[in-house]
């Protein structure tokens, strides 16, 4: 809920910010700052989703690689999206803020 919040109220001041501007090359430094804190979201949220399936998987009682496999076969859709998030949505605007 608190990411949700934050990711819309970044997204409403950049946009807005970036209204009168070039909108797909201009840039504000609240994008940037967004983006670190939603990269760590992002891994923390796979953890935190691992943590909660093997806690409620009852069928695998093995390490904790067995667990994660299995985490990684039931829900491989939420993970992709979360790893395609954090690492290429993060690189598209810390990168755009680069001067190349």
């Amino acid at each position: 809920m608190v990411q949700a919040l934050l990711s819309c109220v970044t997204g409403g001041v950049v946009c807005a910010w970036s209204c009168a501007r070039d909108f797909l090359r201009s840039s504000h430094f609240l994008s940037e700052a967004y983006a670190w804190f939603a990269v760590a979201y992002f891994f923390y949220d796979i953890w935190s989703m691992y943590r909660v399936h093997s806690s409620h998987d009852t069928n695998s009682h093995g390490s904790h690689l067995a667990r994660f496999k299995s985490y990684l076969t039931k829900q491989p859709v939420i993970v992709f999206h979360h790893l395609f998030i954090g690492t290429f949505g993060f690189l598209v605007i810390v990168v755009s803020h680069c001067d190349l």
